[in-house]
């Protein structure tokens, strides 16, 4: 069958639609991943295949004519007969397809509505390396710091005279000060790959964060910049804390984090959360599922 997904040009809705997408291909189906053209080179490292198109989705689709349209775009799978898939994460409540993908466990998503398939989360990272400081285990407890904002070197310094390793993520060069010998700042970490390592993860609250660190059973701290669902979820599986942006500071973020580490119910819990995401269905497991809800709700031959 043909698959077109449709992506913003935002790598945080791309990057988990790349396992899936590639799966689909992997089992001999047709995939296209449609952005705007500047956007396009991210999807063909990611080894799929790019189509350049802005609002001209619904004429791709009316030529190429996909059997499954996966993301937000109902007027071209509408157009041509198609099966629609949306992501859960990218959903924002505006689009109705057939079938949501949804890649949180149970104890972190949203009551569902309508028809939900489940994912396990895969993280991809795109073209980075493994730095060579993270083959080893670390010496003492390793902490991620993900928010990779203005709030970086605040919440950095309200931590580094604890007994910990810090890994502080950030995309901006003026973020890259002098630290103690127990602070990296990096931009390439794969987060997956660091996630791993962590005895905790601070993060933004994100889906794709959230889902990373409880697929490797890591106690978490959301950071979000709106009061969020999502955030709250996470305070109440067992396996983690929140703290809203209005109560946050430098002093409750260290409290928070060395609950995480000492408390060992927090542990537990997010063993048990990603013991929820381990029996979710891989890519790959999924492709025949998805074929068959292809054939179920598709309303013409196939191409």
């Amino acid at each position: 069958m043909r698959v077109l997904f449709v992506t913003p040009p935002e790598k945080k809705a791309f990057h988990p639609m790349v396992p899936l997408a590639g799966a689909l291909h992997t089992a001999g189906h047709a995939v296209c991943v449609a952005a705007q053209a500047a956007f396009t080179r991210t999807i063909s490292y990611a080894g799929l295949t790019a189509v350049p198109l802005g609002d001209d989705v619904v004429q791709f689709a009316e030529y190429w004519r996909p059997d499954l349209v996966v993301g937000n775009s109902s007027a071209a799978a509408r157009a041509v007969g198609a099966a629609h898939a949306q992501l859960s994460w990218q959903s924002g409540g505006t689009t109705v397809a057939h079938f949501t993908v949804e890649q949180l466990p149970p104890t972190l998503r949203a009551a569902a509505a309508g028809h939900t398939v489940e994912l396990r989360h895969t993280p991809y990272a795109g073209p980075v390396l493994i730095p060579p400081w993270l083959w080893p285990p670390p010496r003492r407890p390793r902490v991620a710091l993900v928010p990779g904002n203005g709030t970086l070197a605040g919440l950095t310094e309200s931590l580094v005279d604890l007994d910990v390793e810090i890994v502080a993520t950030s995309t901006n060069p003026r973020q890259h000060r002098i630290f103690p010998d127990n602070v990296r700042v990096g931009t390439s970490v794969p987060l997956g790959t660091l996630v791993s390592t962590c005895a905790a993860v601070i993060h933004d609250g994100s889906p794709d964060m959230v889902a990373t660190t409880a697929l490797y059973g890591v106690p978490q701290l959301a950071l979000p910049s709106t009061t969020d669902q999502l955030a709250t979820r996470i305070s109440a599986s067992g396996g983690g804390l929140h703290i809203d942006a209005e109560e946050r500071g430098g002093q409750q973020v260290r409290t928070a984090l060395l609950r995480l580490l000492d408390e060992r119910d927090f542990a537990d819990q997010a063993a048990r959360v990603r013991g929820e995401v381990l029996a979710m269905p891989t890519a790959n497991a999924l492709v025949p599922h998805l074929e068959e809800l292809t054939e179920k709700y598709r309303t013409r031959p196939p191409a």
